[in-house]
């Protein structure tokens, strides 16, 4: 088998993985790979393109490729597709069983909450505008410029190409002046399993969580601990992530809160669904914590619905979204 290490459009050492499998395909005439228990669209990390051309430059049938993946979206007209189970819903349903949270405190709770270990430039970007309103939001953005592994995954660059480097300056600047930015619930980084749910202690202190999925391009959906941990929590969210995340999720059962805020932005991708976050942010950052409460206590039947489907949430209830 050959393992491919992967992040949001990119593969990781790509040319030795290259040489892995066209080695694996002269010695087997077959070949199983693996995108590493993580859920990328395989179009948008190129990996379909870079077994296309070792295919056609050994007159090797790509019914011989095998791939298994966690993205429940995946499909393929030559490749073997195999989509394996979510994984890191098995962790979430673990630890709502085995723990018992502390509700929130109205009289003494932020607006939001965001958690940012590895940086993209669309975290850096949803991060340093949770930034301007620290007084209310509680957040982590592990970012540390002494670190070359940080440096390569800020994301600046590609926020500069996107909205200009004067803009991008002026936004970031005071974020990254005070990272990294780390709280007492997570002591350590990188945050590895089962550490993924010890920020759960602290999710009774703000109303919202800002969610930053781990994959964002492309046709994919793959729900990771940050998708499941405001769900143990009975935490309402809003989600960067690909298009259509949240209707995903409805197809698998769970509501979400089209009645508190408009959800419209889950149709995009990219800066136009950032933007349909943030004026998310801007209309919830003009309520008083009272006007939180009043939302909070209406929308708990949801809450409360979206944890039990969590709970009882099976690899063949995922069979609703291979198809599409």
């Amino acid at each position: 088998m050959v393992t491919i290490p992967n992040y949001d459009g990119h593969m990781w050492n790509a040319d030795l993985k290259a040489v892995e499998i066209v080695s694996a395909l002269v010695r087997d005439g077959e070949v199983t790979i693996s995108t590493n228990n993580e859920g990328g669209d395989n179009s948008e990390l190129g990996l379909y393109r870079l077994l296309d051309c070792i295919c056609d430059q050994l007159n090797i049938s790509k019914s011989k490729i095998t791939i298994l993946t966690r993205n429940q979206l995946e499909s393929h007209n030559e490749y073997n597709i195999v989509k394996e189970g979510l994984y890191y819903q098995h962790y979430g349903k673990i630890f709502a069983m085995q723990n018992k949270l502390p509700v929130k405190n109205f009289d003494d709770i932020k607006h939001f909450g965001i958690f940012i270990g590895r940086s993209n430039w669309q975290r850096l970007w949803m991060a340093a505008h949770i930034y301007q309103k620290k007084e209310i939001a509680t957040l982590s953005f592990h970012y540390d410029g002494t670190s070359d592994y940080h440096k390569s995954h800020l994301g600046f660059e590609e926020l500069s190409h996107r909205i200009g480097s004067a803009n991008a300056i002026e936004l970031t600047s005071d974020l990254l002046t005070h990272t990294p930015i780390c709280i007492d619930a997570v002591d350590s980084y990188p945050i590895l399993q089962p550490a993924h749910y010890a920020i759960s202690k602290i999710y009774h202190t703000f109303f919202l969580d800002v969610v930053c999925e781990t994959y964002s391009m492309g046709k994919t959906f793959f729900a990771t601990e940050k998708t499941w941990r405001p769900i143990v929590c009975l935490t309402p969210f809003i989600l960067q992530g690909p298009t259509n995340y949240l209707s995903n999720l409805k197809k698998l059962g769970f509501e979400t809160f089209s009645k508190y805020w408009d959800e419209g932005y889950d149709q995009h991708d990219g800066m136009t669904r950032l933007h349909g976050m943030k004026n998310i942010i801007d209309q919830l950052s003009k309520k008083s914590t009272q006007d939180l409460e009043l939302m909070y206590n209406d929308m708990m039947p949801i809450l409360e619905h979206n944890k039990s489907v969590l709970l009882h949430l099976t690899d063949e209830k995922l069979k609703a979204l291979h198809n599409e």
